[in-house]
């Protein structure tokens, strides 16, 4: 993620900040998984956290897909 932002690897700005979105939206993902694990006790809080993964994901799609439209 630092390397694209100060790279700027694609001609765009807007594929730039894209990339730069999706990959921080990996990371958070990533440490999302965490949840799901027995790292947390709690099998209402893990049910919760899935509803905000599948809302990670959706939020992805739909700032993917809007730039893919656009």
């Amino acid at each position: 993620m630092i390397w694209y932002a100060a790279v700027q690897p694609h001609f765009s700005k807007t594929r730039t900040r894209l990339e730069i979105f999706n990959e921080a939206v990996i990371l958070v993902c990533m440490y999302h998984l965490l949840v799901f694990s027995n790292f947390v006790m709690e099998l209402d809080m893990q049910f919760y956290f899935g509803y905000v993964y599948v809302s990670i994901i959706g939020l992805v799609l739909f700032v993917n897909l809007r730039t893919v439209i656009f």
